[in-house]
């Protein structure tokens, strides 16, 4: 990126992605094997390890937030549309309600203070809708979304896919998606845990 300013304009030059977005890749290609799945979270971990190093939380990370340099397992990953995210001291929250509702965490909906976890739990859904090809809960609106967070007891995973799935995949899943903020992974646990490291 680079920016050129003028008397009373800034000009930023961004490096167009034609290839679309990590959503419309799922569309096309369904769920992903999790040795790619692994690789799209590295290199989302290696972008959020810039913005955490920064103090900086997107709070709208998606899957079509998240650009595709080519259409195959092959691409590499740029995260997109900064215009929710903002600095945050650590030990320091925040109030403001933003964010799009199937990867808004739920201390987000339920208007409490939050703090950088909240990138995590977007993490969480876009990992899960990598493995499974659907999100891991669903709404028709924010009251239904959260109280299927707060009924539910597991994660919805495929029992097709289940069975094939490393315990490491299971587990940083189920640690991201943890609805208390307290118990649900931090940047570090998640940067490395074991399913980025394998």
């Amino acid at each position: 990126m680079a920016s050129l300013r003028d008397a009373g304009h800034v000009f930023l030059v961004l490096e167009f992605c034609a290839r679309g977005d990590l959503a419309s890749y799922i569309r096309r290609n369904g769920r992903v094997e999790e040795e790619i799945a692994r690789k799209f979270m590295q290199q989302l971990g290696s972008g959020l390890n810039v913005l955490h190093a920064l103090h900086v939380i997107h709070r709208d990370l998606k899957q079509e937030n998240i650009l595709l340099s080519a259409l195959d397992s092959d691409a590499v990953l740029k995260i997109a549309d900064f215009g929710l995210s903002r600095v945050l001291v650590p030990g320091n929250h925040v109030e403001t309600v933003c964010g799009s509702p199937p990867y808004m965490a739920p201390e987000v909906m339920l208007f409490q203070k939050y703090d950088e976890k909240v990138d995590m739990w977007s993490i969480g859904v876009i990992l899960f809708e990598l493995l499974n090809g659907y999100p891991p809960l669903s709404g028709r609106n924010n009251v239904q979304l959260l109280q299927k967070i707060r009924e539910s007891k597991s994660l919805p995973f495929s029992h097709i896919i289940l069975p094939g799935l490393h315990p490491d995949s299971v587990d940083i899943c189920t640690r991201l998606l943890c609805s208390n903020p307290e118990n649900r992974l931090s940047f570090e646990e998640f940067y490395h845990h074991k399913f980025l490291r394998r």
